[in-house]
């Protein structure tokens, strides 16, 4: 038999098992973490509804609805509004009757508010002319559609519309 003694084998082995099991390797690797903030806008619009129209008032019947857009920060936008569906252009805005389909009741679209945009006099739909012109904020940004019936359109009674007419946000 030889003389090993089992402790003399034993501690270096064990101290050889734990120095090994607790050294670890490493590598590591980088990477980039992005993201593109994109230009972008959504809008709304509530319905403008006249009231009654008197065709014997001297007054012009007025009425207001909302367009709200919601663009990123920063980015430029128009709002423009088009021509509806019976008028021949944005300065020629028509709603038709109901029962008849087809007499007509002229009216006029344009901007409320504070600095008077290009819209102010007759909201039309090319930007830079005849547009809502404004700066995103991040934020809902609520647009005043002031609408007007001229007073003295001898039309018949009935329930008139211009249906669809259609806002855009141009960005």
């Amino acid at each position: 038999m030889s003389n090993i003694r089992p402790t003399r084998f034993i501690a270096p082995c064990l101290f050889a098992i734990f120095f090994v099991a607790s050294a670890q390797a490493q590598v590591t690797s980088q990477f980039e973490v992005r993201a593109e903030v994109i230009e972008s806008c959504t809008i709304e619009a509530t319905d403008l509804d006249f009231g009654n129209y008197d065709p014997n008032s001297l007054v012009p019947t007025a009425g207001a609805s909302t367009i709200t857009t919601t663009c990123t920060l920063l980015t430029p936008f128009n709002v423009g509004i088009d021509a509806g569906t019976n008028g021949s252009s944005v300065s020629d805005r028509q709603m038709v009757d109901d029962s008849t389909g087809t007499e007509l009741l002229a009216y006029a679209l344009s901007c409320a508010g504070l600095g008077v945009p290009a819209c102010a006099l007759n909201w039309g739909d090319t930007p830079g002319t005849d547009t809502f012109l404004s700066i995103g904020t991040g934020l809902p940004i609520p647009i005043v559609v002031a609408g007007v019936i001229a007073a003295g359109q001898q039309v018949t009674p009935g329930t008139y519309r211009d249906t669809p007419v259609t806002a855009t946000v141009y960005f």
